[in-house]
């Protein structure tokens, strides 16, 4: 085989410390090209100037520090570049210039501080794992294709009110692991495309007024931050969500109206939060909840009629809270309710009495109550599926 016609080559895991000018003259026709895991710290201006076929780019791996603006001018065909892992702590300001086909750029866990000017076309951007600490107003103006954003783990603590107004087809972002503690109304509005949102493992102590106005997300995560509480409009204009995440937080005590408007949800997590009580019809508006996870909180007590209008759920998780008794009204109006989970709780006096009128259930938990053995023998008897796994976390 000729070395004109070669079309892959791999040269990763192996000491090669630069990329010098033209090395790769005599392969002109390369399509992928792997670097990854050397100690390339020099990328001379011309190395790849005579690839035109190029689309896959890996230099992941490699003790580059820094990247010139003219690293990767001549590289138009360019569609993937791989630059995780890589001690980067600058990228000069048009260093992606010319790539105007690139559709995804991996630049995570480096030490980038400032987003740089990126390509036109990008469609997704990995920036996981850096030190940028703001996104300022324009900061994707000429980005306006892209669709997937991943942004974890960096040091952001501002948001300014127009950075996300250019992208109109976003529809995944993922902000896990800042350090925001408050999110401007109004920041997210521009993105009515967004079907993923993730704000997980912050510092947020409040949903401001109108912040989610997204007419077509489906998945907000807003799990390990620090509210308290939310307006009874939070989550109002959220009309096609089907997730939400709120565990780990600090909820003590739930609105009667905080779902109203929420019909698509079927999984609602609010799992280790400080709940002490279940009010009347607490979850009204979530006609198609399927998944409600309850687990981990204070809840004492809970109103007859807390779960009015869950007609669609098939799992609840109360689990480790501090229930003393359970009025078997509370799931006579669960139609469709399959697996209740009540272990680790202070249920002394427990009988299958309380689930006699849910004839749809076929399992229940009830260990570490302190319930008679006998009791919960019965319980076996009846429901022989028991023993539950909880409910898994989301992994966005």
């Amino acid at each position: 085989m000729s070395l004109k016609s070669l079309k892959h080559l791999n040269l990763s895991n192996n000491e090669l410390s630069e990329v010098p000018s033209n090395i790769f003259h005599r392969v002109p026709q390369i399509v992928e090209l792997r670097l990854e895991h050397n100690t390339i710290s020099n990328i001379k201006e011309d190395a790849f100037d005579l690839l035109p076929a190029l689309k896959y780019l890996y230099l992941s791996q490699n003790p580059l520090k820094y990247l010139q603006c003219d690293t990767f001018t001549e590289i138009d065909s360019l569609e993937k570049l791989y630059l995780k892992g890589s001690g980067i702590e600058g990228l000069a300001r048009n260093c992606f210039n010319g790539l105007f086909n690139l559709n995804e750029l991996d630049v995570s866990s480096n030490r980038i501080g400032e987003l740089p000017s990126l390509p036109r076309n990008l469609k997704v951007l990995i920036i996981f794992g850096n030190n940028i600490y703001r996104l300022q107003a324009g900061v994707f103006s000429k980005s306006s294709q892209l669709r997937k954003i991943y942004m974890a783990n960096n040091e952001l603590r501002e948001i300014e009110f127009r950075a996300f107004d250019d992208l109109p087809n976003l529809e995944e972002l993922y902000l896990r692991g800042n350090k925001l503690r408050h999110c401007e109304s109004g920041v997210f509005r521009k993105l009515q495309s967004l079907k993923i949102l993730n704000l997980s493992f912050n510092k947020l102590e409040r949903i401001a007024y109108e912040l989610f106005h997204l007419a077509q997300l489906e998945d907000l995560n807003l799990s390990n931050n620090q509210l308290k509480n939310v307006t009874n409009n939070a989550f109002s204009n959220l009309p096609n969500l089907k997730q939400l995440h709120l565990s780990h937080n600090e909820f003590g005590d739930l609105p009667n109206r905080m779902f109203t408007n929420l019909q698509f949800v079927n999984k609602l997590k609010l799992d280790y939060n400080n709940i002490r009580y279940l009010q009347n019809s607490c979850f009204s508006g979530l006609v198609r909840l399927i998944i409600l996870d309850l687990s981990y909180n204070d809840i004492m007590s809970i109103h007859h009629r807390a779960f009015n209008g869950l007609v669609s759920v098939h799992y609840i998780n109360l689990s480790y809270n501090k229930l003393q008794y359970v009025d078997g009204e509370v799931f006579e109006s669960l139609p469709n309710l399959s697996v209740v989970n009540v272990d680790g709780n202070l249920l002394h006096d427990l009988s299958l009495e309380v689930f006699k009128n849910v004839p749809s259930l076929v399992a229940v938990a009830v260990d570490g109550n302190g319930v008679d053995e006998s009791v919960v023998e019965q319980f076996y008897a009846r429901y022989k599926n028991y023993h539950l796994p909880s409910v898994p976390n989301s992994n966005l």
